[in-house]
């Protein structure tokens, strides 16, 4: 099992095994769907206006297409959730609105969490599967 520094050095690296064109571009188009989620969602009322639900969910199903296709999923996760914060932080701290500031700082953390935790998680199963063909 390497030691978790180098880990998250792997999990940043832009070599192209790593984190090809391909990611970056799914990355982007899955933070754009993100972001059009999150305010389709927010804005609809599923009396009087089904198709924002509808939006919503296909932009669901693009993040999780995207995330299919991509090599390394856990990195184009965890930047498409920061993608949404990326956009509206300068914004934010330009007209000084606390709740999006909040926004942007909750939506940093939980993408870095799902770095952190799929990366974790990622070298305990390549750890064991090496230990079980050892056996």
């Amino acid at each position: 099992m390497k030691p978790i520094g180098e880990q998250f050095k792997e999990a940043f690296a832009w070599k192209s095994r790593l984190y090809s064109p391909r990611d970056f571009t799914l990355t982007t188009i899955a933070g754009f769907a993100i972001l059009y989620e999150f305010i389709f969602w927010t804005s609809g009322n599923c009396v009087h206006s089904g198709f924002d639900i509808k939006i919503a969910i296909g932009c669901f199903a693009l993040v999780g297409v995207c995330v299919v296709l991509a090599s390394n999923r856990v990195s184009v996760l965890s930047c498409a959730v920061m993608v949404p914060a990326g956009l509206v932080w300068f914004n934010a701290l330009l007209t000084g609105n606390h709740k999006v500031i909040l926004f942007c700082v909750a939506d940093f953390a939980f993408g870095f969490l799902i770095l952190v935790v799929g990366t974790l998680a990622r070298s305990r199963s390549q750890s064991r599967s090496s230990f079980h063909r050892n056996d």
